[in-house]
Parts: C-alpha cells; sequence; structure tokens
C-alpha cells in the first residue's frame, strides 16, 4: 500500500471516531444515555443522608460549645490538667472540620468530583463504628439510627448497581 493511501486511510478512521469525552460528558445514566441531571438518585439520597447527619452532629458541636460558655459540668470526664476544661470546644472544632468537609464531599459526589464519594465513605465506616460505643453507653436508640444511617449510605454508595455503574464511569 502506497504512503498516499495509508494516509488516506488513517485520515477516515480518525474522522470516524469521536473524542474522548471527560467529566459530566461522560456521565450515563443506566440505559446508556447521556444523564442532564447528574448522579443517580441513590448517589443523591445517600448524598442528602449525609448531609443531614452531617448538621445533627455540627448541631451537637454547637451544643458543646454552649455547654462550655455556661460552665456546665461534665461528671463522666476526668482529668488532671487544666485544658480538660477545653475538651467540648476542641471536640467542637473537629467536629465542625470533619462533618463541614463530609457536607461539601457531598456536594462534590453529586456534582461528579471524584473525592466527594471516598470522604462520605469513610466518616459513614467511623459513624457505624461509634454506634456500638452509643448501645453501650447507654443510648440504644441512637446507636441504633446512627448505625441504620450509616449502613444505608454505605449501601447506596457501595452495592446498588446503578451507584457503581455511575461512579465506574465518572472515575
Amino acid at each position: 500500500m502506497s504512503k498516499q493511501r495509508k494516509k488516506q486511510v488513517n485520515n477516515k478512521q480518525s474522522a470516524g471516531t469521536t473524542p474522548p469525552v471527560r467529566g459530566a460528558e461522560r456521565q450515563k445514566s443506566v440505559n446508556g444515555q447521556a444523564s442532564a441531571q447528574g448522579a443517580p438518585q441513590p448517589v443523591r439520597v445517600a448524598a442528602g443522608l449525609a448531609v443531614v447527619q452531617s448538621i445533627v452532629v455540627i448541631c451537637f458541636g454547637i451544643f458543646l460549645i454552649v455547654r462550655e460558655l455556661t460552665g456546665a459540668e461534665n461528671d463522666s470526664m476526668v482529668s488532671d490538667s487544666g485544658s480538660g476544661s477545653f475538651v467540648g470546644l476542641g471536640t467542637a472544632l473537629f467536629i465542625f472540620i470533619v462533618f463541614g468537609f463530609v457536607i461539601v464531599g457531598a456536594w462534590a459526589m453529586v456534582k461528579g468530583k471524584r473525592w466527594g464519594r471516598g470522604a462520605i465513605i469513610l466518616v459513614e465506616l467511623i459513624l457505624a463504628a461509634s454506634s456500638f460505643q452509643m448501645f453501650s453507653g447507654g443510648s440504644p436508640l441512637l446507636g441504633a439510627v446512627t448505625l441504620l444511617s450509616a449502613a444505608l449510605v454505605i449501601f447506596l454508595l457501595m452495592f446498588v448497581r446503578s451507584s457503581t455503574e455511575w461512579a465506574a464511569a465518572n472515575f
């Protein structure tokens, strides 16, 4: 085959292929059509649950700060150091950072960013593990709600087919 003929064949093949697509253009729904709404419904539900959980925990952080400012005593904490009185404030700041990041991660996940899903799954695993402390600490109802909500979010993100297909297509 001559060089000119090879060049013509290559040009025809190049014209017949489409350029690779990225980001939102690559998102596919279950039936293979481009998704105009972004993430599938299970991902949006999981993100919504993660945001609700985060708001509840942030409200607890606000409660800790109010307790700290009013000078309430915590009989369950024993400390000989002078910094023991700042545990509530430190815990609240930690909660604001971690769960604020989860809210941002949920928003990013719905928008198709790759880091949002991992952040949510990590925090859900931590919440699931901490729910067992609630069971043994005298709050079985709160522990059950925490465990069930964490398990639901993990299930929706990790095991629902449309969620895993969406994640594979986006990441």
